[in-house]
């Protein structure tokens, strides 16, 4: 699996993409992994978000799949961002583990809907709520330590400015 520097969401997004392309062109995953010179395991592990990519192997692959220039950036694009460290991960010694990937998909997505009867939600909140509304209980108890850090990373998720009055 790819490391936590990686974005498995965005992996698994450019691998249905290549393997979407590669289907239009009727190959198999064996015969463009004969093609490159690369294993069929290779081909099948990029296409399942398995494998990080490079920018090289992605212009291959595309390349091979007889696809246009200004398409073959955009996946170039895509496999960088795959590289790229995500904002969060300032924040790993305040965050669960397991909110890891609620926030790559909350990262990735284009809408999020949500219904809360009596809680504001996070991404809503006003700063000045963001310290007391920090950490709502159904999450566990607060953090003992690096509160502070806590609130900075709940701004940081919003996109607000990193201070606190």
């Amino acid at each position: 699996m790819p490391s936590k520097v990686t974005s498995p969401t965005r992996l698994k997004r450019l691998g249905s993409a290549l393997r979407t392309l590669r289907e239009a062109t009727e190959l198999t995953a064996e015969q463009a992994a004969k093609r490159l010179g690369w294993s069929g395991s290779k081909v099948s592990r990029i296409e399942t978000g398995k494998q990080l990519v490079g920018p090289d192997d992605v212009r291959r692959l595309v390349g091979l799949y007889d696809v246009g220039e200004d398409e073959v950036e955009k996946y170039v694009t895509i496999a960088r961002q795959a590289r790229q460290r995500d904002w969060w991960h300032r924040y790993d010694d305040v965050l669960p583990d397991w909110f890891e990937g609620y926030l790559e998909l909350e990262a990735e997505a284009s809408e999020i809907s949500t219904y809360e009867s009596d809680l504001v939600p996070g991404l809503c909140r006003p700063n000045s709520t963001q310290r007391v509304c920090s950490v709502p209980s159904r999450w566990g108890p607060r953090p003992t330590r690096g509160n502070g850090r806590w609130i900075f990373a709940g701004l940081a998720r919003r996109g607000c400015p990193m201070t606190i009055r």
